[in-house]
């Protein structure tokens, strides 16, 4: 069965997300159609690159993902599908993508074409991004979507990767979940069995795998599901406590060998 996923900063107050929803139905009949989020705050770029970033691979070979979060409508960026080894991809060519491209290459990739729908009439996502989406799903290649562009040329973001050093691992915020946990750009690989102490914005306190700080009070970092290091106030908001957003630094040092 053909699976496409959902993320937009759509909303679900409107009929928006429903009427793109139709369109891949009728392009790609008995098509399952998964929501990953259409809660993304308007325009929120950096959040939709995490979120799509932590969750495309949870989905079975051939799934086509379609993506939308597109403040450059109106101003004529171009729309684009590609494809990597296992999946599709479908959206604006904004950096939205470039988290699932730190994790694996375009292997090729087509410019969508555009409309004629006067502009005051065109909804990208349902009259040219689903369609698109819809097709790729029913089988077709890339060629019969769109013009071939090179991969290398899909729009990137200037995002800070976390970093070794002699020091120890700095990183910075990248998200802050609907709960105040702080997410990290720290992979949880890089933590290992080792004793941490843990710096932001003033606050520092321990941390290892093998369990809490006990000194650490309700402050406490973990490595989540997603796979990154995030940084939690146990029964709280952890952004709010200690006055924290996304690009603020983190630092973390190794106070021990492995445990």
């Amino acid at each position: 069965m053909a699976v496409i996923t959902l993320l937009s900063d759509y909303g679900l107050e409107t009929s928006a997300v429903g009427a793109i929803k139709g369109t891949l139905m009728k392009g790609c009949p008995g098509v399952q159609l998964i929501d990953l989020t259409h809660q993304i705050q308007p325009q929120d770029l950096l959040a939709a690159r995490f979120e799509l970033m932590t969750a495309y691979r949870s989905f079975p070979e051939a799934t086509v993902h379609l993506a939308i979060v597109d403040p450059g409508a109106m101003l004529g960026r171009r729309a684009v599908a590609f494809r990597t080894a296992q999946y599709a991809f479908v959206g604006p060519d904004n950096g939205l993508f470039d988290g699932v491209l730190d994790l694996e290459p375009a292997l090729e990739a087509v410019e969508l074409p555009g409309l004629q729908s006067p502009p005051n009439r065109l909804f990208r996502g349902r009259d040219v991004f689903a369609p698109a989406a819809a097709a790729l799903a029913a089988g077709k290649a890339l060629s019969q979507v769109g013009r071939p562009i090179a991969p290398a040329s899909l729009a990137r973001f200037e995002v800070n990767l976390a970093d070794r050093r002699a020091d120890g691992i700095h990183g910075q915020i990248q998200r802050i979940d609907r709960f105040g946990n702080l997410i990290t750009n720290i992979p949880g690989e890089w933590v290992g069995e080792r004793l941490w102490e843990v710096r932001v914005l003033g606050h520092h306190f321990l941390f290892s795998l093998a369990g809490a700080d006990p000194q650490g009070g309700r402050l406490q970092a973990q490595i989540a599901s997603h796979g990154f290091v995030q940084l939690v106030f146990e029964g709280g908001d952890c952004a709010r406590r200690l006055g924290v957003a996304v690009g603020q630094g983190v630092v973390m040092r190794s106070l021990s060998p492995v445990l």
